[in-house]
């Protein structure tokens, strides 16, 4: 069996992967690693890449953004082999690297070198009306965290430019994006969260399912969680404008965010959620818009990870 398959997605994080491709190829042969390269022309093309080498190397490593590797992830998950999985971030958020400690490729190789794994969770979301399981590594949120990710996407297709300076410019995006949802009074949001032990009705701006601590490039919005504990947890925000947003927002990068009255935490292997009108979720950078009712549970020790 051969060690290192690349899956490599050439337009993730809007053209970092093409600029780390040469570096990462130099590193790996820098370093003695056996390893094929293979680029994905495609969303599905990256599926049937997945599932194709998943039987034929011992490592599968994604370059590519969150969602890069939430798509190998699930298609892993339903094969029958188990290759161990890393990733180098190349996307705009990079929570699931982040969460598993794929900061650096000295730490990428070194993973790679000794073969340390272990087994991880993911999650698994069932939306009602949709007979398509689907799995999610990092976050599935709901709300202003959706909102803006689709007010910023059109944002750097009008500002192209601007999406290639750094993160002071997604930051900057990312409160245009907040600014423009609460000017169309979009928030509060409602929702009926139940799980095995509580049944609740939420007024909310963000919710965030989290199976990784790391969300939105970093913020700890679930400080607690951890994706090898077999439990999903819950951060619910109810803020009421756009200053008390971006004042929460502040507690939450200084990770203060759980002493404020305006957070709720839970945690639990499952939660149903249930919508009067319809509502929009993102999973690990992808959305899915006009969802009433889903269902949201934990997946323990389903995929391998180097670490």
């Amino acid at each position: 069996m051969d060690k290192v398959a690349i899956l490599f997605n050439p337009s993730s994080g809007r053209g970092l992967s093409l600029r780390k491709k040469d570096d990462i190829k130099d590193w790996l042969k820098n370093n003695s690693i056996s390893f094929n390269w293979y680029n994905s022309k495609s969303e599905l093309h990256l599926r049937r890449l997945a599932r194709e080498k998943a039987g034929s190397f011992q490592v599968i490593m994604v370059v590519g953004g969150d969602t890069s590797f939430q798509i190998v992830a699930s298609e892993i998950f339903k094969s029958h082999y188990n290759p161990a999985l890393c990733m180098v971030p190349t996307g705009s958020a990079n929570d699931i690297a982040l969460s598993l400690g794929f900061k650096s490729i000295k730490c990428i190789l070194e993973s790679i070198k000794d073969l340390k794994t272990r087994m991880m969770d993911i999650g698994l979301l069932e939306i009602k009306g949709i007979p398509e399981k689907i799995y999610f590594v990092g976050s599935v949120s709901l709300g202003l965290g959706v909102s803006i990710n689709k007010f910023v996407s059109r944002y750097w297709k009008r500002h192209a430019f601007q999406a290639k300076l750094g993160k002071l410019f997604q930051i900057m995006a990312g409160f245009l994006g907040a600014k423009d949802s609460f000017k169309q009074k979009k928030i509060p949001f409602r929702v009926r969260l139940s799980s095995e032990t509580f049944d609740h009705d939420l007024k909310f701006s963000i919710i965030v399912f989290s199976n990784v601590p790391s969300y939105a490039g970093g913020l700890k919005i679930c400080p607690k969680t951890s994706p090898f504990d077999g439990k999903i947890n819950v951060c619910n925000i109810n803020t009421t404008s756009l200053a008390n947003t971006t004042q929460l927002a502040y507690s939450v990068w200084r990770q203060k965010h759980h002493k404020k009255s305006e957070v709720q935490f839970f945690g639990g292997k499952s939660f149903v959620v249930f919508s009067e009108n319809p509502i929009n979720l993102q999973y690990d950078g992808k959305v899915i818009s006009g969802v009433r009712e889903f269902r949201i549970s934990v997946l323990p020790s389903a995929i391998k990870v180097l670490v």
